[in-house]
């Protein structure tokens, strides 16, 4: 394709990205035991964009169309809404009290609720 591309760009710019979520994932391997819908959570999004990366190095190596990327985007992006209760976990806010989590509860802890002051994070 043309230099400057849609494909071009994805398939050399997400890799970052797919390292970053990767990254994350290991780092979650810590919290295991009270992380494990956050960390298959972000397993499955890596997957999501290995399979973006891929349709991108595809579509640009048999100089195609960057037209056809669309419908993986959007089969891609059906597939993390049907089932974003185990892609999107994450919660900003506290599930009883609606107050804001910090980061380390929303990346790391799948209760999505406030700690108590006794309590470790």
């Amino acid at each position: 394709m043309t230099p400057g591309s849609i494909s071009e760009f994805l398939a050399q710019n997400l890799f970052t990205v797919l390292i970053a979520v990767l990254v994350l994932n290991l780092v979650q391997r810590r919290y295991q035991s009270q992380a494990q819908k956050k960390r298959l959570a972000t397993l499955l999004l890596a997957i999501l964009i290995l399979l973006l990366m891929g349709a991108a190095a595809t579509i640009q190596h048999f100089q195609l169309h960057d037209s056809l990327l669309l419908p993986v985007f959007l089969l891609l992006a059906a597939t993390a809404y049907l089932f974003r209760g185990h892609f999107f976990p994450f919660s900003l806010h506290c599930r009883k009290c609606g107050k804001n989590l910090p980061l380390k509860i929303v990346l790391f802890f799948d209760s999505n609720c406030c700690r108590n002051d006794d309590e470790p994070y």
